[in-house]
């Protein structure tokens, strides 16, 4: 989870039948990742809402973000775009913590090349 600083946290307010409704985005949640390490790229869905008596309440709509090989992303709605710095280290390393997870839980036995 991550907790928007200031700058990004979006207030909306509406008003339906008289009543006044106050939206407060402030955290965001990776809710779905599907990785393609051999082609480099990467999918996710982030989730937007705050945080309730403990308990993340989504208050918008899911962000699908497209990372490509290269690095550069874009999010469906054009909101988010850019470049991640360091794109093929990064993508090196989820690859390793995932080939570790596989040897550590023991269902294969092998050597991570």
């Amino acid at each position: 989870m991550i907790k928007l600083n200031a700058a990004s946290t979006t207030t909306n307010t509406s008003v339906f039948n008289s009543q006044t409704t106050t939206t407060v985005t402030d955290t965001l949640v990776i809710a779905y990742v599907e990785l393609n390490l051999p082609a480099g790229s990467v999918v996710a869905m982030i989730q937007r809402g705050t945080v309730v008596n403990g308990l993340f309440t989504p208050n918008t709509s899911q962000l699908r973000i497209d990372v490509q090989s290269d690095g550069t992303f874009s999010s469906q709605d054009g909101s988010w775009s850019g470049t991640l710095p360091n794109w093929s280290a990064s993508l090196a390393a989820l690859s390793a913590s995932l080939d570790g997870l596989l040897l550590s839980a023991g269902l294969v036995s092998g050597t991570e090349v």
